[in-house]
């Protein structure tokens, strides 16, 4: 078992009397398994200083390891975090992904400098964690060395680098780090490998960035690589303001079908003015598919100005266009 060298003054830990008896219970030979993981569990609620010994005793337990650190994460004392880190170099395999998985929901800055060698550890789940863990801390040490090391790590653990990346992003945007952040959806955008990493690092960038990301996303919606034409459609909905709407909506005719498809619908989800007149352009003069979109778009605009429109496209020889339009038209408000 680990044991802790920090001391525990239990007299003036004001530990409960249901604290009390929890810990009794992990320190008695004769409980059960079930009944030690139930004091585990049950600390999580209460648990102060006085407990963070009795559970950090059962880090190397192979039954008992998951719900002690459940218990430890919950306990607001710079000693978990301690004793956590001590585990480091006392565990190995499963136990030691679980210690720095810990320390990474605790965001314990201190572990980091311990943590960056296991970047590179032989056993993929400790590597893994190692990089999950430090994304959650996020500090800039942290942040280098995921940078350094996603473009080297083994296929199978390329996507929890990947990720380890994404936390630290998310949290250097959520702090107002922007250029961290942009930094780092930069160089997930320019990975290989699963198609969900770069639309995710896509849509990171243009939330960062806000209106100057426009240029990115016509770029992107002009480009030939279909997933990010399909991310650059949903961020659009996720930019406040009418100026991305504008500048999309004045390509939209020189684009090709499905594109125009895609997004017709992205505009009837925002239902911008901005977008409404590109999208009757559409309805009466695109490709058979992409004028009977825009028609099923027309109506979420409820604007008088798309009711010409709608009556003449009814009138079309084109069953199918005609028969959307009345649709439309009855849609109206």
């Amino acid at each position: 078992m680990i044991h802790s060298s920090l001391p525990i003054n239990l007299a003036t830990a004001a530990v409960s009397a249901d604290e009390q008896k929890y810990i009794d219970i992990l320190q008695s030979a004769e409980a059960s398994r079930k009944d030690k993981a139930d004091a585990c569990r049950l600390l999580s609620r209460c648990a102060t200083e006085a407990s963070v010994e009795p559970l950090a005793a059962l880090l190397d337990n192979e039954e008992l390891a998951h719900m002690a650190r459940y218990g430890l994460e919950t306990i607001d004392s710079p000693k978990v975090n301690e004793v956590l880190r001590a585990a480091l170099g006392k565990v190995k395999g499963r136990l030691l992904a679980g210690v720095i998985g810990s320390l990474g929901v605790r965001k314990d800055a201190g572990s980091v400098e311990a943590m960056i060698p296991l970047l590179k550890d032989a056993d993929p789940i400790v590597a893994q964690a190692a990089a999950r863990a430090l994304g959650s801390i996020g500090t800039r040490e942290a942040v280098q060395a995921l940078m350094r090391a996603v473009d080297q790590v083994a296929p199978a653990s390329h996507l929890a680098f990947c990720e380890g990346l994404f936390r630290a992003a998310e949290r250097a945007a959520a702090s107002d780090e922007k250029r961290v952040a942009d930094r780092i959806y930069q160089k997930l955008l320019s990975q290989t490998g699963p198609h969900q990493v770069r639309t995710g690092a896509f849509r990171g960038l243009v939330l960062v960035r806000g209106n100057a990301a426009i240029p990115l996303i016509l770029l992107a919606l002009n480009g030939t690589d279909f997933g990010l034409v399909q991310a650059a459609a949903l961020v659009i909905q996720e930019l406040p303001g009418s100026a991305v709407i504008q500048s999309v909506a004045a390509e939209l005719a020189a684009m090709p079908a499905e594109k125009q498809i895609l997004l017709v619908q992205t505009f009837a989800e925002r239902a911008d003015l901005a977008a409404l007149s590109a999208v009757m352009k559409v309805a009466e003069q695109g490709e058979k598919a992409a004028r009977i979109a825009a028609i099923q778009a027309l109506p979420a605009f409820q604007n008088k100005n798309v009711v010409p429109v709608l009556e003449k496209q009814a009138q079309d020889g084109d069953a199918e266009i005609a028969e959307a339009a009345k649709f439309a038209l009855a849609a109206m408000s």
